[in-house]
């Protein structure tokens, strides 16, 4: 199921109860920031909105890494002028090689880690 078809299926005031609910972590605060009773919150919860929580959580998981991928080209852009400048001091230089090393290092394991999770959610999802 995809962000839209998950969309459809809730009001606005679910979608923010959802959204609450994924970054506080916690029913009662997320309900009353958006307005609605701890009941109305768990009946949501009871009717469906539970089981697209997780799905929910990895799209906007996605979301952001995207928005990260294009902040990151700015930000590498900044680190490469930085590293491929003479002028610049050779500790700024090696300390900008260095972040530039560790980011493509971690932005390989995340990617690695979601390949993952996408073939165990799939596993998962064959076995039911």
């Amino acid at each position: 199921m995809d962000f839209e078809e998950i969309m459809s299926k809730y009001s606005p005031k679910q979608l923010a109860f959802a959204h609450e609910f994924i970054t506080q972590g916690n029913v009662v605060v997320a309900a009353k920031a958006v307005g609605v009773s701890e009941q109305c919150a768990h009946a949501w919860l009871r009717k469906g909105l539970r089981q697209d929580l997780s799905r929910l959580k990895s799209l906007y998981v996605r979301d952001a890494m995207a928005k990260l991928e294009v902040a990151l080209s700015d930000a590498v852009g900044v680190v490469r002028c930085l590293m491929n400048d003479p002028e610049v001091l050779a500790s700024v230089r090696l300390n900008a090689e260095k972040t530039l090393i560790d980011s493509a290092l971690r932005s390989v394991e995340v990617s690695e880690l979601l390949e993952r999770l996408a073939e165990l959610e799939s596993i998962i999802r064959t076995d039911d």
